[in-house]
């Protein structure tokens, strides 16, 4: 905040509160103070609408990341069917589920 924004907010406070204390509903301030801070509200609406954008974009890529894990494990899933499939020792593999469980340890030893 610039010093001629505090500086036309505090000039506003002391007049709302001084004449909210006399019992006046009327308040009789610079325009000048009011200009300043009706800029300082209008870039701060600019920064939230950029915020707004930036969320957005973030959002967007959590969703394209979100379908790349998605399709990655039908890939994984795929992949371990057809391992059961051409393994015909069934000592070692039984189900789709027990080739990634194999596989899952082998990264875990190996980090």
């Amino acid at each position: 905040m610039s010093e001629e924004e505090t500086i036309a907010i505090e000039r506003l406070k002391k007049v709302i509160i001084s004449e909210t204390k006399k019992g006046n509903m009327g308040v009789l301030v610079k325009i000048k103070d009011l200009e300043t801070v009706l800029h300082m509200l209008e870039d701060r609406e600019q920064e939230i609408k950029l915020g707004d954008k930036v969320i957005a974009g973030i959002n967007d890529r959590n969703i394209n990341l979100i379908e790349i894990c998605k399709e990655k494990d039908k890939i994984i899933d795929m992949m371990a069917d057809w391992l059961v499939g051409e393994i015909h020792d069934k000592d070692i593999f039984e189900t789709a589920e027990d080739v990634k469980e194999y596989f899952e340890r082998k990264v875990e030893n190996e980090s």
